[in-house]
């Protein structure tokens, strides 16, 4: 294509993704780079290209930023979170603007290891039974067994979601290893706000700090010191 009407190529190169930057991403105007006179926007990482209508490139660029940082505080703060002794309740808090949604994790036996703060008992009947209970009680953990098939739910080794059996709304689940055992098991649940397209992703590195997090308190998650607990009880 010639823009100007004048005889401007003088050469053909093959664009490819190791051409660019992997771990940046470009922002520019549409015009720059087709012929057209639409105001609109364009953004290119790695293989993909994204045309954003009627907007300003300097705004995208200024909100692409925002985001990138938005998310570098929030590993920061995993990861400061990673070493500290309540450092669940403090992932899950520092991951509310994320989630929108009740969280908590669970032991395999049902306890409750932290649970999101700020949401009350009026969200759902079953986040009251969680709250109440502070975690799954025995015949909530069989009643489930029976209709969902747990076995199978534990085996979400990344974020899954599932359609829950106890309302109309959807879960997210993913269990979590610490040390080559399952150490727990996170689950969202969308009673507030819809599950939005990608948040698996920020879920999943989410779990990844909460391993680390088991790792580096191997005594308090391990299963020989649950099993201790019982048996001095």
């Amino acid at each position: 294509m010639i823009k100007d009407r004048s005889p401007s190529i003088t050469c053909a190169r093959w664009i490819t993704s190791s051409c660019l930057n992997k771990d940046a991403v470009y922002v520019g105007r549409e015009k720059d780079f087709f012929y057209t006179d639409r105001e609109n926007a364009i953004i290119v990482h790695r293989q993909d290209l994204i045309l954003v209508g009627q907007v300003e490139p300097e705004d995208l660029f200024n909100e692409i930023c925002c985001l990138l940082d938005s998310f570098e505080a929030w590993e920061e703060q995993l990861i400061r979170c990673e070493k500290q002794p309540d450092g669940l309740n403090q992932m899950l808090n520092a991951s509310r603007h994320l989630l929108h949604n009740p969280s908590f994790i669970y032991a395999p036996d049902g306890k409750a290891l932290a649970i999101a703060a700020g949401f009350p008992p009026s969200v759902h009947w079953h986040w009251k039974e969680i709250l109440d209970h502070h975690g799954l009680t025995e015949e909530r953990l069989l009643n489930l067994k029976e209709s969902i098939s747990l076995t199978d739910v534990f085996q979400d080794l990344s974020p899954t979601i599932r359609d829950s059996k106890m309302g109309e709304h959807q879960y997210m689940h993913c269990s979590i290893l610490a040390n080559g055992y399952m150490a727990g098991h996170l689950v969202v649940f969308s009673m507030l706000t819809p599950f939005t397209e990608g948040q698996e992703i920020l879920v999943k590195n989410l779990v990844r700090h909460m391993s680390r997090h088991m790792e580096n308190h191997f005594s308090e998650y391990s299963p020989s010191s649950r099993l201790s607990e019982i048996i001095i009880s």
